[in-house]
C-alpha cells in the first residue's frame, strides 16, 4: 500500500468518526479517499480488516455503548443519535456486536 492510499484511508477512518450519525454513502467515503468505490473498498480493507461499512457499524455501535452507560437514553433514542434509520435494525445489530440486546 501507498503512504499515500494509507492518508487517504485515515481521512476516511477520521470522517468516520465525526459524522458516524449520518447515512453511509461509498460514493462519498470512496472520493474522501480519492480512490474509485471498489479499489476504496480492498485498500480499506487491507488497511483495517473489515470493510467500510463494518468499520461504521463498529463506531456506531461504541458510541451506543457509550450512550447507554453514561446518560439514561431509550433504545429508540440511541439509535436515531447514531445514525440508525430504523430500531429492529439498530438492536439486531448492537445484539450482534456487543452480544447482548
Amino acid at each position: 500500500m501507498h503512504y499515500t492510499e494509507k492518508e487517504n484511508i485515515n481521512r476516511v477512518l477520521d470522517y468516520f468518526l465525526e459524522h458516524y450519525d449520518e447515512d453511509y454513502s461509498l460514493e462519498v467515503a470512496a472520493k474522501i479517499a480519492n480512490l474509485s468505490p471498489y479499489y476504496f473498498i480492498r485498500v480499506f480493507k487491507a488497511e483495517t480488516g473489515k470493510t467500510p461499512y463494518e468499520y461504521l457499524l463498529d463506531i456506531k455501535i461504541k458510541k451506543a455503548k457509550e450512550l447507554f452507560e453514561s446518560k439514561g437514553y431509550k433504545v429508540t433514542e440511541v439509535c436515531f443519535l447514531c445514525g440508525f434509520s430504523n430500531v429492529s435494525y439498530f438492536s439486531t445489530v448492537f445484539k450482534k456486536k456487543v452480544g447482548t440486546s
